[in-house]
């Protein structure tokens, strides 16, 4: 199945509860979320995989971090039979940095360079980085932070 990522839209009056308890602002079924099974469909944002090879573009840990970074920073930590995900709550002012960065990448990008393990990598990334980029627009416009999972 793998791992993947899930980002859904905080109100800004929840910042800190999210913080704090950031399950109770995910979906209860993200993978079905994503998929379409549940409606109507949640606002949310789905990267897939796509998170491993953003972090990559985005440069975290190296010199050349892009301030995007934050969308898809951390680990999930590996255990016997799995993993235990990883959550991160951003509050508004983080989602609009990155939303403006994110303007900045799909403009910068080289789409012959994306280093991505998946077949058709360019497009792939490409395609995710557009939905963050709507994503993140739309929840800066409306002043919103976000909770998102990568698990």
């Amino acid at each position: 199945m793998g791992i993947r990522y899930y980002a859904y839209p905080v109100a800004p009056n929840d910042i800190d509860d999210a913080k704090r308890n950031p399950d109770r602002y995910l979906g209860a079924d993200p993978l079905m979320d994503a998929w379409g099974g549940t409606e109507p469909r949640p606002r949310m944002l789905y990267l897939d995989k796509c998170w491993s090879c953003l972090q990559g573009e985005f440069g975290i840990g190296t010199a050349n971090e892009r301030p995007a970074a934050e969308l898809v920073r951390g680990e999930v930590r590996f255990v016997d039979l799995g993993w235990f995900g990883f959550r991160r709550v951003l509050d508004a002012a983080e989602v609009a940095a990155i939303a403006n960065d994110l303007e900045l990448v799909l403009t910068e990008v080289d789409a012959t360079w994306i280093d991505c393990p998946f077949d058709g990598a360019t497009d792939y990334v490409r395609s995710y980085l557009t939905a963050a980029r709507y994503f993140t627009q739309t929840l800066a416009e409306r002043g919103e932070g976000l909770v998102y999972l990568i698990g």
